[in-house]
């Protein structure tokens, strides 16, 4: 059986370059395909949350803006399902968005990936059970390997990346 694994997503500097900031809401494939074959390497159910200010124009009804139409599209060609979004919050605080997901979606016991390029909007601690990939937002997703070191745990072997086991 499968694990569920659970992926708190950024776009900008994560599925896309800082240097295509100068028009707003662009994909890079390349980006996008290195993030699906690390997504296909956990050999998970994995299910996509969205954390970028992107998650503005995901509509649980399916009423998606053409930028998230466009994500879903690459994704679900590739069997990366997005299921939902964070709730924003006044104090911009990622972590926190993230942990009200957790707490409001009970995945107290799942495992999560944050995967984001600014680690200063995580003004709190992630929940217990969330790892976290920082990207480099001049470089985006590039690519990863995943070695599995024991059963219960995924230990990320990463290029370019830093990555924070769980607390």
């Amino acid at each position: 059986m499968k694990k569920d694994i659970f992926i708190f997503l950024d776009i900008d500097g994560v599925l896309n370059t800082s240097d295509q900031w100068i028009r707003m809401y662009q994909l890079n494939h390349t980006c996008v395909s290195h993030f699906a074959r690390f997504v296909k390497s956990l050999k998970a159910d994995v299910r996509v949350i969205l954390t970028s200010s992107w998650k503005n124009g995901f509509d649980p009804a399916g009423n998606h803006t053409p930028q998230i139409k466009e994500l879903l599209d690459l994704l679900s060609v590739r069997d990366i399902p997005v299921v939902g979004k964070t709730e924003s919050r006044a104090d911009g605080d990622r972590a926190k968005e993230i942990n009200d997901f957790i707490s409001s979606h009970h995945l107290e016991k799942e495992k999560c990936i944050v995967i984001d390029d600014d680690k200063d909007l995580f003004l709190s601690p992630l929940a217990k059970n969330c790892s976290a990939i920082w990207t480099d937002a001049k470089k985006g997703f590039v690519s990863p390997k995943v070695k599995n070191l024991n059963k219960d745990r995924f230990f990320l072997e990463l290029f370019d990346y830093i990555f924070s086991p769980p607390y």
